[in-house]
């Protein structure tokens, strides 16, 4: 190796960013149940009427009113890219240990990275300029869609995340093993005996 010092396997970080955007998934998905039920239960409240969503109405009723997605999902994101940094920033030093370069998708994990972003933006704006004013657009036909949109965003850009930290690890375990015939994990040998 050239620097002479043993990388650090980042394994239990790839584990910590694979929940975490496991967690990012769960609490959309519940998110994105949740607005629907919002939006049926004002139709069912005006009209007078039967949910046309019953899952998500259920939802709506068995949580409670005022459940704060907004803040719960900023805290999971946040926790995602935590975890995401600290794997880049440990997959990066032991690129440079190694002295190989990162692989996986990195191309393709960034655009699904943006594009989630901007679909993010898209529903915040509509929430907070649209559904909240009854507006022309505070329909079922603008708003699931994007709200779902957005959601099948997140889990594209959680598998392509766990992808991509699943491949380069492994890369990395397989390249330090050829290097040093040992295993990065904790000092334990992988070599046959």
């Amino acid at each position: 190796m050239p620097s002479g010092e043993e990388p650090q396997a980042p394994w239990v970080l790839a584990a910590v960013v694979t929940a975490a955007v496991a967690v990012w998934v769960a609490v959309d998905c519940l998110r994105l149940l949740y607005a629907i039920g919002e939006y049926e239960s004002r139709i069912v409240a005006v009209n007078h009427d039967y949910a046309d969503v019953l899952p998500a109405y259920t939802v709506y009723e068995v949580l409670g009113y005022d459940v704060p997605f907004g803040r719960a999902v900023l805290v999971v994101v946040a926790v995602a890219v935590a975890a995401m940094v600290g794997w880049l920033h440990r997959a990066r030093s032991n690129a440079r240990r190694l002295g190989v370069r990162l692989t996986g998708p990195f191309g393709v994990w960034l655009a699904c990275v943006l594009v989630t972003a901007m679909l993010n933006e898209v529903v915040w704006w509509y929430d907070a300029k649209v559904f909240d004013n009854e507006g022309p657009w505070d329909t079922r036909n603008a708003a699931y869609p994007l709200w779902a949109a957005e959601t099948v965003m997140v889990m594209v850009t959680a598998t392509v995340t766990a992808r991509l930290v699943r491949v380069t690890t492994a890369a990395q375990q397989e390249k330090g093993d050829e290097l040093s015939g040992a295993s990065l994990l904790s000092g334990i040998d992988s070599r046959s005996p």
